[in-house]
């Protein structure tokens, strides 16, 4: 009265059930597969023995999801890459001197102690500056960094870089960005929802010193520009440099 092939009670055969842990199983060809996981559970082994095996929520190899591997140094909390740690990037040297620096370096929160990284530049290394703005895009472990201005007094191009955790050494990644992005600028008033991945970008200075008042956004999950306000808009502050925005 069964067919061995397709029956999860009795797959390949009799009494011989599908019940996997953390799972829900059907039979295929006598062969038990697993269907659906018990979130935040998943099947990152691909195999069905052993039902859904991993908890995405606090495996450092499969973080969030499977194959996101979190850097090192970093855990894994509530299904996302986290490192006690604080990074500098950038800046200028002294009110003394115009240059400007692309050093990295890692303050630990627990040594308390400072270290310098060496990131690896697949894409070239990126431009040094500084009154740049930068960002922590936790779901993809990864800073991004926009606009500033380089030892010359030039805002740099209004390319995106990233400096990528998810590979050893760090790797600064130039990426590739569409719609409409700011004009080139540096000191704006930057802040990150980290809810819904969106950074917002207002005002800032022009190379000759021209204060602006338009508002930006870029989808770090996309990375599409979106102009939201242009400059000038209607109750919306004027234009300004070195202010500061929070979320």
């Amino acid at each position: 009265e069964v067919d061995t092939r397709v029956d999860p009670a009795h797959c390949g055969a009799c009494r011989a059930a599908c019940a996997r842990p953390r799972a829900s199983s059907t039979c295929v060809a006598s062969a038990c597969a697993v269907t659906t996981c018990e979130a935040p559970w998943a099947n990152c082994d691909g195999a069905a023995p052993n039902g859904c095996e991993v908890d995405t929520r606090t495996d450092a190899l499969h973080c969030g999801r499977c194959g996101f591997a979190c850097g090192p140094g970093q855990a894994c909390v509530d299904a996302r890459c986290r490192a006690e740690e604080l990074l500098v990037f950038g800046g200028a040297l002294s009110f003394a001197s115009s240059a400007t620096t692309r050093e990295v370096y890692r303050f630990d929160l627990g040594t308390r102690a400072f270290t310098s990284l060496s990131p690896a530049t697949p894409d070239g290394p990126i431009p040094s500056r500084g009154r740049h703005l930068a960002a922590w895009d936790e779901p993809r472990n990864r800073m991004v960094v926009w606009g500033g201005v380089d030892g010359t007094g030039t805002p740099v191009p209004t390319d995106t870089w990233a400096l990528d955790f998810a590979v050893t050494p760090p790797a600064w990644r130039k990426l590739v960005t569409t719609g409409t992005p700011p004009s080139p600028r540096f000191a704006p008033a930057y802040a990150l929802d980290a809810a819904t991945s969106t950074l917002y970008v207002f005002g800032g200075t022009t190379e000759l010193g021209e204060g602006l008042s338009d508002l930006h956004t870029l989808d770090l999950a996309t990375l599409v520009w979106t102009p939201v306000h242009a400059g000038g808009a209607t109750g919306a502050p004027g234009s300004r440099v070195n202010a500061v925005g929070a979320f």
